[in-house]
């Protein structure tokens, strides 16, 4: 009996291809059809953190590292990245989705999913949707912003369909075309299989995406060391498997200084900045952060660490002064630190705040009042910079357009 038969077609996924430098490529028209990279900042030390369909097809993708890229293509354009932009044309983009089908899942900043219910999940009106959510991109955000559909049984073939034609494609998979139209795929492209993963696999005998579609679930249990290895057989054939919601762990930032910034002022500033980016996240999920660490990474590859105990956190004046006494007490007040990278990770996250202990606190957090005024200062800051589209309102801090590296969010909005 064939497992494939009598599948309905239940999602379609959409995936912008080569989201950042697309944008960028849409922002300033004189870079489009060239070959382009996003890059954190202006250093051919670097990596490419997004590179354009032309940079691509030239052997350049993301994570090359950007004096390597120049050597590729010598023309090869670099453009700082900016955050800010690219979440304003993600928030344009799932509005113009949203007139034709709700989005039920977005799973980074250009990829989402809607399900598809009642006519549309005819193969022919679900087709004829796809191509009306492409027509609206084109015609109200950018004609040269493109995306690849896949439309499947289930969310996980959909997005696995978006790779099979990756620039500007739409595909369907139907059962009558399982397993044989995912053959063509190489077994990294696979949602779920990295490095570690793949080698795993390859072990075990499975070298292509033929050979893992021929093995049983408790075979695939086995190969992957997990029981994922059993819901990967399903998902293979359709079915529409419960996804497991994973608690957020922790919150955090991290970011690479450029040598002209690698001094102890600059890479506070820089910390700063990585901390309200982190506890504006950290509100928006609705968190209380219980610790946060805070980690400098020297130039002389040495690091240093330091933790803060924290009770039930989420305002950015409070944890502003836990961090700026956890990094006097870190850098022990020295201004010539070479320091290549800042990492500020919020952790111990919890729903509910936990006011007792805040009662006997004599920090920032000492009373309750004070404490919810501070809250909802920095929710009201959100809630401006939400409805601008951008970081208008900060803390303590304005914004310098000479900052040499932005910090890039790829499943965070």
């Amino acid at each position: 009996m064939n497992s494939y038969h009598n599948l309905t077609l239940n999602w379609l996924y959409l995936d912008i291809n080569s989201y950042f430098a697309t944008v960028e490529q849409h922002y300033n028209p004189s870079y489009r059809n060239k070959p382009l990279i996003v890059v954190p900042l202006d250093s051919d030390t670097t990596c490419a953190i997004a590179a354009s369909i032309e940079a691509k097809k030239l052997g350049v993708k993301t994570g090359t590292n950007v004096g390597e890229a120049k050597r590729m293509i010598p023309d090869l354009i670099c453009v700082k990245s900016n955050h800010d932009k690219y979440r304003n044309y993600h928030h344009r983009i799932l509005k113009e989705i949203d007139k034709h089908i709700y989005v039920d899942d977005i799973l980074s900043i250009d990829e989402c999913a809607g399900r598809l219910t009642g006519k549309f999940q005819l193969k022919q009106n679900a087709v004829e949707l796809a191509y009306k959510i492409k027509k609206g991109i084109t015609n109200n955000i950018g004609d040269n912003i493109k995306c690849s559909v896949g439309i499947a049984p289930n969310r996980f073939l959909a997005k696995i369909a978006t790779e099979i034609e990756k620039v500007d494609g739409l595909v369907v998979l139907e059962g009558s075309d399982l397993p044989k139209k995912l053959y063509s795929l190489n077994l990294r492209s696979l949602t779920g299989i990295g490095a570690s993963t793949y080698t795993r696999l390859i072990s075990n005998g499975i070298n292509s995406v033929e050979s893992l579609c021929s093995k049983d679930a408790s075979f695939l249990k086995r190969a992957f060391g997990n029981i994922y290895g059993e819901k990967y057989y399903y998902l293979l054939r359709g079915y529409n498997v419960p996804e497991e919601k994973k608690d957020t762990q922790s919150i955090g930032n991290s970011q690479v200084l450029p040598p002209e910034m690698r001094n102890s002022e600059n890479a506070y500033d820089i910390a700063r900045k990585l901390l309200l980016t982190a506890t504006s996240r950290l509100r928006e999920k609705e968190f209380y952060a219980n610790g946060m660490n805070l980690e400098l990474s020297l130039v002389n590859k040495s690091i240093v660490k330091n933790y803060q105990k924290l009770n039930s956190l989420c305002d950015d004046f409070s944890l502003g002064d836990k961090m700026k006494f956890m990094w006097h007490t870190l850098t022990n007040n020295q201004t010539n630190l070479n320091i290549k990278k800042v990492s500020i990770i919020l952790v111990n996250l919890t729903k509910q705040r936990n006011d007792q202990l805040a009662l006997f606190d004599n920090s920032t957090d000492c009373n309750l009042k004070e404490k919810n005024k501070l809250e909802q200062i920095s929710k009201l800051m959100d809630e401006i910079n939400k409805k601008e589209g951008k970081s208008i309102v900060s803390l303590g801090m304005a914004r310098n357009k000479n900052e040499q590296a932005e910090a890039i969010a790829f499943s965070s909005i």
